[in-house]
């Protein structure tokens, strides 16, 4: 029995990243070794071990593309498609990147949006804010709490929000924002949805001024 074939099936059967990589490669290993070697048994496994080491390399790699899309992707941006949208008159799909789609109804949504507009001109793109110097917060990595600079086009704003990404209430993965909270210290905080972002420590109650 060739050991590289059995070594190529449980290296890919370890279902780990470096691993599933080996598996395959010792496979074609034992293949090549059994051509030279007739004597040599092991083609099935050797076959088995870079099948499954294939497959399961697809699997992460579709898992580390999910990962990003879904995940890494709306955290390093924040917001900037929810509020690209918003700002285009898309409401619907702007409520849709918040947890049951904000408040409820798309009037709030476009009151948001509008004083938005009014405020600081049209928008822009969001970026990461730096952290403030000394701080080291706790990160709940179920619901990430992250700053964001959102640059529009008179001024720009820095504003924090969490992500959910699981909630211990639901089943399956959110992915959607809690809250959005606009730091303004001169005109009032803004945030969306308005139940949410006032009860967020330290927003000195945020709402929407619609006057």
């Amino acid at each position: 029995m060739s050991l590289w074939a059995a070594a190529s099936l449980i290296c890919s059967l370890a279902v780990c990243p470096p691993l599933c990589l080996i598996g395959p490669a010792l496979g074609l290993v034992a293949l090549a070794r059994m051509r030279h070697g007739p004597a040599q048994r092991g083609r099935g496994l050797a076959i088995a071990g870079i099948s499954v080491g294939l497959a399961v390399c697809l699997g992460w790699l579709a898992a580390g593309r999910a990962w990003h899309v879904y995940v890494r992707r709306p955290l390093l941006e924040g917001p900037r498609a929810a509020l690209r949208a918003g700002f285009a008159g898309d409401v619907p799909r702007f409520r849709a990147a918040f947890v049951d789609g904000g408040d409820g109804d798309d009037l709030a949504a476009a009151a948001f949006i509008a004083e938005l507009r009014r405020r600081y001109g049209a928008f822009v793109t969001t970026s990461l804010a730096p952290a403030p110097e000394g701080e080291q917060p706790k990160i709940d990595w179920n619901r990430p709490r992250v700053r964001y600079r959102i640059e529009f086009g008179q001024e720009t704003v820095d504003s924090e929000s969490v992500f959910v990404i699981k909630d211990p209430d639901r089943s399956g993965y959110v992915l959607r924002f809690a809250w959005l909270l606009v730091h303004d210290p001169v005109r009032g905080d803004l945030g969306y949805p308005t139940s949410s972002a006032s009860a967020t420590p330290g927003s000195g109650g945020a709402t929407a001024d619609r006057r």
